[in-house]
């Protein structure tokens, strides 16, 4: 019986299965045995870290892909989440099929994997023993692979002179899209064809000073059309959230993010995002809990595959929010009056509390992978401090001293723990080191006020001061 051959760019090119089940592994050997006349060219890994690097090594001598294959990993540092992340951020990866072949393939898994899903063309699918249905799903895939590419090379040409600025170029470049849709119509889907042309007019309206509002209407326009043709494409919401964000319409931005929200429930950097609109509305109370859905997913996904800039930034958003919170309520801490069961305090008391734990557990797995950053350590020394726990809380800030001895507001932390401590002096001691050192005019009025609050021993102002 004849192979059915599948369009490959050069019969050579190599695929990549990283799987650790050995059903899997023979299943996908099978099938991509029955769609190439060059079966043998399949390297195989038990692990994803490794077959990453082997695609690295490959793409790098200027040898293109046919197909990377593999399971989740999601009890792995480096698991499939960490691995897409990799993947789209270097263009040299943009048209790297991918196929997810694993045991746990149900609707919330697959929104996890896709929502960082940009360029890359992307197939999920149950493990089973169909070999039919396993060549069905990786022909499609690899159909994928060239639709991709013609809107790759197109998006790579317009973002070109979206960065540039040059409005004179507007015109010669919108013709470019028409052309190219009109070209390769059977594989570009109008929807992607608009959106292009959205972030076009978008990115010049944002370069030209966002003066004209004519672009700005065009970058609208061609959003809306995009959404009407695949109204739950990410990129698209996004987009129209992002538009609307700039122009401070915050009614149609937060529109636009529940969907996104709605689609990927445990994206961080949505929930973060809608936190924050929660916090310029004014309502803390439900940015705290999106603070918390952020955390959550991130300690979920493993915080070691996220940028620390942006653990670092939801991290800071939720101790903030959650100090305004307890300002509002008029606490210093959350261990504070007994309230009854099912009261409206007692519930955001619990949420501080799982915020506040969250939070902490976050900046601990963040030690694991930099161990020589002070500022985690003072940060887990202030989640400590929210619940009372003094003693832990002058560990974590004096282990933050360690690592930066001349860092006057870790010093200052310090000093409230062993004030709070009942250390009084030993407090008075190192806030007189504070006064001496400090450098920065707007902290010396507070410094001063410290100052003062612990040579009178006084607990329940210095509660007040700090919280």
């Amino acid at each position: 019986m004849r192979k059915e051959s599948v369009k490959r760019s050069d019969p050579g090119n190599p695929i990549i299965i990283a799987q650790s089940n050995s059903q899997a592994r023979i299943t996908l050997r099978k099938s991509i045995a029955k769609l190439t006349d060059n079966p043998e060219d399949i390297s195989f890994f038990k692990n994803i870290q490794l077959g990453f690097e082997e695609l690295k090594s490959i793409i790098s001598s200027g040898i293109e892909i046919d197909l990377f294959a593999t399971d989740t990993f999601v009890e792995n540092s480096f698991n499939i989440f960490t691995f897409i992340k990799e993947m789209e951020a270097d263009p040299r990866y943009w048209n790297v099929p991918l196929l997810v072949y694993t045991h746990a393939p149900d609707i919330e898994m697959f929104n996890k994997i896709r929502k960082d899903i940009v360029h890359l063309p992307f197939r999920i699918l149950p493990i089973t023993l169909d070999e039919e249905q396993v060549m069905d799903v990786i022909k499609g895939l690899l159909e994928y692979k060239d639709e991709n590419r013609y809107y790759i090379e197109l998006e790579a040409k317009v973002l070109a002179v979206a960065g540039s600025g040059d409005r004179s170029s507007l015109s010669k470049t919108t013709d470019l899209i028409d052309k190219h849709a009109s070209k390769y119509g059977k594989v570009l889907h109008p929807a992607k064809v608009a959106l292009l042309k959205g972030r076009l007019y978008y990115e010049l309206w944002k370069s030209g000073g966002k003066k004209n509002e004519e672009l700005l209407k065009d970058a609208e326009n061609a959003f809306l059309e995009a959404h009407e043709g695949f109204p739950r494409h990410w990129e698209t919401i996004f987009s129209l959230y992002t538009l609307y964000m700039e122009q401070n319409m915050i009614k149609k931005a937060k529109e636009y993010l529940t969907t996104l929200i709605e689609i990927f429930p445990e994206h961080a950097k949505f929930s973060y995002r809608m936190g924050k609109l929660n916090e310029l509305e004014g309502d803390f109370s439900s940015a705290v809990k999106q603070y918390l859905t952020a955390a959550q997913a991130m300690i979920e996904e493993g915080v070691s595959g996220f940028n620390m800039n942006d653990v670092m930034e939801i991290v800071d958003a939720s101790l903030d929010a959650s100090k305004k919170m307890l300002a509002d309520m008029n606490l210093t801490s959350y261990t504070e009056r007994k309230t009854g069961v099912g009261s409206i305090e007692y519930m955001l008391v619990r949420t501080l509390k799982q915020n506040n734990a969250t939070a902490r557990t976050v900046l601990i797995q963040l030690t694991k992978k930099v161990s020589d950053d002070p500022d985690l350590f003072n940060k887990i020394g202030i989640t400590y401090r929210r619940t009372g726990s003094y003693d832990m809380a002058m560990e974590m800030y004096g282990k933050a001293l360690k690592l930066a001895p001349d860092n006057q507001r870790i010093r200052l932390n310090y000093s409230v723990a062993l004030a709070m401590s009942g250390l009084w002096d030993v407090a008075g001691k190192e806030m007189a080191m504070v006064k001496r050192d400090n450098s920065e005019a707007d902290d010396a009025a507070v410094i001063e006020m410290l100052v003062d609050v612990i040579d009178k021993k006084d607990a329940a102002t210095l509660e007040k001061i700090v919280i």
